[in-house]
């Protein structure tokens, strides 16, 4: 996807990789709807609790058909990787710091989860957040197309996605947790990983502070 973007769509990479990135965040968008369904009232591989009652995070079997959705997600991740990094040396592609993170912290947390064989649940349910990039390729379209109407409209349906879609779900997910803890539905052993998904619900707010700072044009208020 990113090779055709570059190749055919736009030879400006910067945009190209924008743009092939929109369209990826449809498919993850998907994905993440996809598990949110499948693993609502699932059980843990362990016989204990698991689905919302486990705040999205409990044992998972090795067949359980959302690890190919972790697959899937891995393997973005590590293809917008190697196409950054393909675009600096090629293109003289600038990598965004913020973006390395993102892409980092995904690698990280979906790695730990295919091997623990823990978790798939709530990694893939984040991915309902990449509605964002979708805005991002709108932008980017807008670039290709020099239509300045689009732009304005772009930058507007991000700092909607951010404030009204991405801080629900991390919200949502956050307060499932927490209700877990709470109510002593944490299944056996991941108790540290409770936490360390608290914290990193309290990051990925950050980032998002970071990134509704980026989308309000100068002279508005930034927070």
């Amino acid at each position: 996807m990113h090779v055709y973007a570059v190749r055919k769509v736009d030879s400006d990479f910067h945009r190209a990789f924008k743009l092939s990135r929109g369209v990826a965040a449809i498919l993850l968008t998907g994905v993440g709807v996809w598990a949110l369904a499948v693993s609502f009232n699932q059980t843990g591989a362990d016989g204990g609790p698991g689905g919302w009652h486990a705040g999205f995070l409990f044992h998972h079997a090795t067949n359980d058909v959302l690890r190919f959705g972790m697959y899937f997600v891995l393997g973005h991740f590590t293809s917008d990787f190697l196409w950054m990094l393909w675009g600096r040396h090629s293109y003289g592609y600038e990598m965004r710091a913020d973006l390395v993170i993102h892409h980092g912290i995904g690698l990280l947390t979906y790695g730990i989860a295919l091997y623990l064989n823990v978790a798939y649940a709530i990694c893939l349910i984040t991915m309902v957040s990449e509605l964002m990039p979708v805005t991002t390729g709108l932008s980017a379209w807008e670039q290709h197309e020099h239509n300045p109407r689009l732009v304005g409209f772009a930058r507007k349906a991000r700092l909607l996605v951010l404030v009204w879609w991405r801080g629900p779900l991390w919200g949502f997910l956050g307060a499932a947790l927490i209700r877990a803890i709470w109510m002593g539905d944490v299944p056996n052993g991941l108790l540290p990983i409770f936490i360390l998904a608290l914290v990193c619900m309290i990051a990925l707010l950050g980032l998002d502070e970071f990134w509704i700072r980026k989308c309000m044009p100068r002279g508005e208020p930034k927070s």
